[in-house]
């Protein structure tokens, strides 16, 4: 008789919603910082790459930013603490903590057993299942959500 595996789960992304407090110019950073891509006439945001921890920012003129791309909460807040670091040495003064709010959490799971979706979106609630669309059941976590 084989052992029964217990359920995995692996957080793959977070997005998270930031607000530095102050107005940013983008041309001033998209002419300063590397690793960034700012085309307004495409995106009215300048799309920022930090390598470690790995994030991208989509920082726009209002001084919110769009994090994307961790896997932990700690990573989320040393790589939005990396970016403010960086926005202080070119002299942009970041004077109140940055507010970050997490928006979005996909996580991949593996329950190792055989599930009947079709029975699982009438059995549970708030799950979203259009297979012709996609091959898998999405349980959304709030009322809200879908």
């Amino acid at each position: 008789m084989s052992a029964k595996k217990e359920p995995e789960a692996k957080v793959e992304n977070i997005v998270a919603s930031i607000s530095l407090g102050r107005r940013l110019d983008l041309n001033f950073l998209a002419e300063t910082l590397e690793r960034c891509k700012y085309i307004p006439e495409q995106f009215p945001g300048l799309v920022y790459y930090l390598d470690k921890p790995k994030a991208t920012f989509l920082v726009f003129e209002t001084g919110k930013l769009v994090c994307t791309g961790t896997t932990s909460e700690e990573d989320l807040h040393r790589a939005v603490n990396k970016l403010v670091k960086l926005f202080k040495k070119l002299g942009i003064e970041v004077t109140k903590p940055p507010e970050v709010k997490v928006q979005n959490i996909v996580a991949s799971g593996d329950l190792h057993a055989r599930l009947n979706l079709d029975e699982a979106v009438i059995t549970l609630e708030n799950i979203l299942y259009e297979p012709e669309q996609f091959p898998g059941a999405i349980k959304a976590c709030c009322d809200n959500m879908l």
